[in-house]
């Protein structure tokens, strides 16, 4: 087994934060077509099982194409933090590379999250309803005005 390798590896990190915000897009694009309130694909499904069936048939190949993808070979494809304890625990990632790598994983997260538009691809049908753990459209936050 090779030691880790002291120093900064800003474009590792970097592929691990860009393929954990792919994943979570993946994901919450996925939820939303499989799940949310007002999709036709979660409206055509016998029940929430069904939507979670598709849920899963979405998000497992997009995740897979991102661990094979030039962004997750240079970075090792952790992208989920609990990975990259694992491979800490096994002395294969230094605490240095620990560090950039979750942080990189949290900056990914981050990405996804706060992307306006890239939260649904069905419009909800009640966005004043009592919230739920259901996935629905967020609108996009306005845009911020300018004084002339």
């Amino acid at each position: 087994m090779t030691s880790p390798v002291p120093g900064f590896h800003w474009r590792i990190w970097a592929a691990e934060a860009t393929g954990t915000a792919l994943m979570m897009l993946a994901i919450v694009a996925a939820a939303s077509l499989a799940l949310g309130r007002g999709s036709p694909v979660a409206e055509a499904l016998p029940d929430r099982g069904a939507g979670f069936f598709v849920l899963g048939a979405i998000v497992a190949p997009c995740v897979a194409l991102i661990a094979v993808s030039p962004l997750g070979r240079l970075s090792g494809a952790h992208i989920n933090p609990a990975v990259t304890m694992g491979f800490w625990s096994l002395g294969r990632v230094s605490r240095h590379d620990l560090v950039g790598y979750v942080g990189a994983q949290l900056l990914g997260d981050w990405q996804a999250r706060t992307r306006p538009g890239c939260y649904c691809l069905a419009p909800s049908s009640n966005r004043s309803a009592a919230p739920s753990r259901t996935p629905t459209c967020r609108s996009p936050p306005p845009s911020p005005s300018r004084p002339a």
